[in-house]
C-alpha cells in the first residue's frame, strides 16, 4: 500500500491555463520577443513570421504548454516551427520557421492585477 501524500496528483494545464499561471515568451531569430501570460486555449499560439515569403504562420505551442504544467518544473523552453503552405505551378510548398517559447510559472503576487 502506498502514501497518496508522496505522489501528488498531476497538475491540471487547463486550471493553470485559465488563471495565467505561467508566462510565455515567444522569441524567433533575434527578434524582439513578446510575452505574454495566456488564459485560454486559443493564447496558445504566437505570430511567426516566414523569411520566405513574409507571411504570417501560426506557430502552436498547445502541447509544449501542456506538459510544462503537468511536469511541474518552474521553467522550461520548447522549440517550435511554424509552417506555411503555397500551391506554385500546381505544387504544394511548405515553408517552415524556428521558434522558440520559454515557459515560467508566475507567483500569486505577479498575477495580481496593478491597483
Amino acid at each position: 500500500m502506498t502514501d497518496a501524500s508522496a505522489h501528488p496528483a498531476p497538475l491540471d494545464w487547463r486550471a493553470a491555463l485559465s488563471e495565467g499561471a505561467v508566462a510565455c515568451r515567444v522569441s524567433q531569430d533575434g527578434a524582439p520577443p513578446a510575452e505574454w501570460a495566456p488564459t485560454k486555449i486559443d493564447d496558445l499560439w504566437a505570430p511567426i513570421r516566414m523569411h520566405e515569403t513574409g507571411g504570417v504562420a501560426r506557430g502552436e505551442f498547445v502541447g509544449a504548454y501542456r506538459d510544462f504544467v503537468e511536469s511541474g518544473a518552474g521553467a522550461g523552453r520548447h522549440e517550435g516551427e511554424a509552417c506555411e503552405t503555397i500551391v506554385k505551378f500546381g505544387r504544394a510548398i511548405q515553408f517552415r520557421q524556428a521558434f522558440v517559447v520559454r515557459f515560467t510559472r508566475l507567483d500569486l503576487a505577479s498575477r495580481a492585477s496593478p491597483p
